[in-house]
């Protein structure tokens, strides 16, 4: 490793080019702490939508900073409009399929990933895999099969 001159390093010994990169890092950690104490309901916490990962991705680099103080923005994961075609399917699953498999294990996932590529659907199963499950899930929820009227 080179020595740096000392007239090239900056306070805090750290050298003028990493300086925003220590910024950075110093930034996303700030804000993960700020998170953590207003998870744990330590004084001083604020809520910023900051996860392991967000902090991870902002000190790298690869995610932008928000203006200090100011929350990550939201994550939306899918709209109704997305998710209900696949919740549906795991909970008309769960109506064919619950009396043998009551609950959500390989077996099931097999019968439904299978069935769901049947279907057409443009959306790979990865994709929908855990709506799926969700949708199975509910009629196990006190939910009864409604009579035929």
């Amino acid at each position: 490793m080179t020595a740096i001159p000392v007239e090239e390093v900056a306070p805090g010994g750290v050298p003028p080019q990493e300086i925003t990169n220590w910024e950075r890092v110093k930034e996303a950690l700030r804000r993960d702490w700020e998170q953590t104490k207003f998870d744990l309901s330590l004084p001083g916490g604020h809520q910023l939508n900051q996860s392991i990962d967000d902090t991870i991705e902002q000190a790298r680099g690869a995610m932008p900073l928000p203006e200090a103080g100011a929350p990550n923005p939201p994550r939306v994961v899918a709209t109704w409009d997305d998710a209900e075609r696949a919740i549906r399917f795991g909970f008309e699953a769960a109506r064919r399929h619950g009396a043998l498999h009551p609950e959500w294990g390989a077996t099931v996932e097999a019968i439904a990933a299978r069935e769901w590529v049947a279907t057409g659907d443009p959306r790979e199963w990865s994709d929908v895999r855990s709506f799926v499950q969700h949708g199975y899930a509910y009629p196990h929820a006190g939910l009864a099969p409604q009579p035929a009227k």
